[in-house]
C-alpha cells in the first residue's frame, strides 16, 4: 500500500490538531501534580467531589 500526506494536507491536520487539545498549561502548571491540583479545591463542595473522596478514603 502506498500511502501519501502532501505538505498541505499535513499543516492543516497540525493546525486543527494543535487547536482541538488541550494544552498542559491549561489543566494545571507543569509542577503540579494530581494531588496538588485535588489539594486545590473544595472537594466537599459537590456530590461529585464528595463520591471521590469517599472512593480514596476506602483505598486503605
Amino acid at each position: 500500500m502506498d500511502f501519501k500526506i502532501s505538505d498541505d494536507i499535513y499543516k492543516r491536520y497540525i493546525q486543527r490538531s494543535e487547536n482541538n487539545y488541550p494544552q498542559n498549561s491549561r489543566i494545571r502548571p507543569d509542577d503540579m501534580d494530581f494531588i496538588d491540583a485535588l489539594l486545590s479545591v473544595d472537594m466537599t463542595a459537590t456530590p461529585e467531589g464528595r463520591d471521590i473522596l469517599e472512593a480514596i478514603s476506602k483505598l486503605d
